[in-house]
């Protein structure tokens, strides 16, 4: 009966140990960034990915790019202005701002200029959905977008404006030199930051969490304030978190505009090597595993999982199927040796009889 029932215990965790391995095609060890062939020279000012197989960058002179699951492409662009940042709702709507005002929007099939209100810089923008969108820029400039036309809308700072996070109609968040605004759906009201800092970016996960990054600090918003998260003497232009635990942002040494890109696993932020030259001017996250980055001279990179082969897989889970195997095999030997002794040995003899050398039972001892 004991026989049985060790043999049947490693006969199942065998059969586990198999078939979660031969049903895994590899053994994931690590995730790193690493170049993508990129179509331009230019330098990136966004990214916006609407999916992993259709996704948008732009920046300089206008350049525009295009993601469609297996390279990035140029596509006709409408000005030649520096186009600072875009955002698309979907395949056939998405726009993009840039220098001296300039909006234009994606219906479709083409990009074409739509009126502004506005000749100052426009350096971010956030799109609600079709009928509600906001920009932000130079000397405090705000705009907005009611589903017909972009509209100034009243600004309570002459500080520029870097970037824009919406959570919804009636909570949204905007950053820029030494500036903090939050939106409570009527107005947009100053708070105090908790340093002195020019913010370029911010990204909210809730209502209660969320990140802003600039120079040199990296601020947290826990719901009730924000406080310094990492004091990192730099210029960091972007952030993109994907969960409480995993989280990117990049930007240039003050020192020598080599590139700088930084990774929070949830307790920390650590520096990661850039490998390429210039330096990284956004980050955009899919997933903890899987994202993108762009940067001057034209740079893309990507973050893509790196896995052991499926070989490698096979070999590991054989190995541990023999290694349980034989554990079996010695335990089920041993327990069959004892017993066999003890049933040849007289009564008063065995080894663990007291008094006759043995012992009792139980006495085992986390551009700017």
């Amino acid at each position: 009966m004991q026989r049985r029932v060790v043999l049947a215990y490693f006969f199942a965790l065998l059969v586990m140990i198999t078939v979660a391995f031969l049903t895994v095609p590899g053994v994931q060890s690590d995730s790193a960034w690493s170049q993508y062939p990129s179509p331009t020279s230019e330098n990136f000012g966004d990214i916006s990915m609407i999916s992993a197989t259709d996704g948008w960058a732009v920046g300089t002179s206008g350049m525009i790019v295009r993601w469609d699951g297996s390279s990035w492409s140029l596509v006709a662009s409408p000005t030649i202005a520096y186009l600072s940042a875009v955002h698309t709702l979907s395949s056939t709507d998405g726009w993009a701002v840039g220098n001296g005002g300039i909006i234009i929007r994606w219906n479709g099939s083409s990009w074409a200029l739509v009126e502004s209100p506005t000749t100052n810089n426009l350096y971010d923008e956030y799109m609600l959905s079709s009928t509600e969108g906001w920009a932000v820029g130079q000397y405090g400039t705000i705009i907005k977008w009611n589903g017909t036309s972009w509209e100034n809308f009243a600004s309570p700072t002459l500080e520029n404006l870097y970037g824009i996070y919406m959570l919804s109609s009636t909570d949204g968040w905007i950053v820029g030199n030494k500036t903090i605004l939050e939106w409570n759906g009527t107005n947009w009201n100053l708070m105090t930051p908790p340093a002195d800092a020019i913010l370029y970016e911010i990204q909210m996960l809730s209502s209660t969490e969320g990140w802003a990054v600039g120079n040199p600090y990296i601020l947290k918003w826990n719901g009730t304030s924000w406080s310094i998260s990492a004091a990192h003497g730099n210029r960091l232009l972007s952030v993109s978190i994907s969960s409480q635990n995993d989280g990117w942002a990049v930007g240039f040494n003050l020192s020598d505009k080599s590139g700088l890109i930084y990774h929070w696993d949830g307790k920390s932020w650590d520096k990661v090597n850039y490998p390429a030259e210039g330096y990284p001017r956004i980050v955009y996250m899919m997933s903890p595993d899987d994202g993108w980055m762009a940067g001057t001279n034209g740079t893309i990179l990507r973050l893509t999982p790196i896995a052991a082969p499926a070989s490698t897989s096979i070999l590991i889970g054989v190995g541990v199927a023999v290694l349980c195997i034989s554990i079996g095999v010695v335990i089920f030997l041993r327990k069959r040796g004892v017993q066999h002794q003890v049933e040849k040995q007289p009564p008063g003899q065995g080894p663990g009889a007291v008094g006759q050398g043995g012992e009792p039972p139980g006495s085992e001892p986390a551009e700017f």
